[in-house]
């Protein structure tokens, strides 16, 4: 089960990158940026943006993600705790300890 909610939140950050890269591509187009003047502004231009905003939701998901790796036994509420709370400093505090914690005692 935790390796499949694993699996969807990768999955959701993959597909949010595509779609960054389709936006940022319509950015580039000389048509659609006449449309797209707003979001230009809002997100950088070109590969920089992307980057930027990659690197800040990693950074969000950091503790869904440890808790992945290690196989964590609560990886789904971990989860739902850094998607719900995390942009609180002590949710995603929270999160990442609980991360970090054993996932299960001999």
């Amino acid at each position: 089960m935790t390796k499949f909610v694993f699996r969807i939140a990768v999955g959701a950050l993959l597909t949010t990158m595509v779609v960054l890269f389709f936006a940022i591509g319509l950015m580039n187009d000389p048509e659609a940026a006449k449309h797209l003047k707003d979001l230009r502004t809002g997100l950088g231009s070109g590969l920089g943006g992307m980057f930027f905003i990659g690197i800040a939701m990693a950074i969000y998901f950091l503790p869904a993600i440890i808790a992945g790796f290690r196989n964590h036994h609560n990886t789904a509420a971990i989860l739902v705790l850094n998607f719900f709370l995390g942009w609180t400093a002590l949710g995603w505090i929270a999160a990442i300890v609980w991360s970090a914690t054993n996932s299960r005692s001999a």
